[in-house]
């Protein structure tokens, strides 16, 4: 990218333009396959993970997840969590069960992030023991589940 501020219109009637100063550089990643976890929280699966390299200063992270239970399965808390370089920064968790789905979301800025290859990851677990596998399908019912992770440089 570009020095300078990134523009962004809006459809629908007109635009309206929307500058976004100090952003530095996106990564994206979104699921593309059919998955599925039994971990249990204080374990976690990876879901999903990327990698940038910083000049130094600020992350913004966004990750959006929307998961559910297999049929059958007893309704149980699933959980998402967001590991910078190996940390947990934040977690979210809903309610799922069988035909109960849930979408969870993550926000956060990381100021002070050194200059440098960084590792995100976006991680689930359920988080009471019962008997559930969490699912995450968006090949077979992509109106139903997502899961993406996007990660920002911006200055500080």
């Amino acid at each position: 990218m570009g020095a300078g501020p990134l523009t962004v219109g809006c459809g629908g009637g007109g635009t309206f333009p929307q500058t976004i100063d100090g952003l530095r550089q996106t990564r994206f990643v979104e699921l593309n396959a059919d998955v599925t976890t039994t971990a249990l929280a204080p374990l976690y699966a990876n879901l999903l993970s990327r990698s940038i390299v910083t000049t130094g200063g600020a992350l913004s992270i966004y990750t959006t997840v929307s998961l559910g239970a297999l049929p059958g399965d007893p309704l149980t808390d699933a959980s998402i969590r967001v590991l910078l370089d190996g940390v947990a920064q934040r977690a979210a968790a809903e309610v799922v069960g069988a035909g109960i789905n849930a979408t969870l979301a993550i926000v956060l800025l990381r100021r002070g992030a050194p200059a440098g290859s960084h590792i995100v990851r976006l991680q689930w677990a359920r988080l009471s023991a019962a008997a559930a596998t969490l699912l995450c399908f968006p090949v077979t019912v992509p109106n139903a589940f997502h899961a993406s992770l996007q990660v920002q440089e911006v200055s500080p």
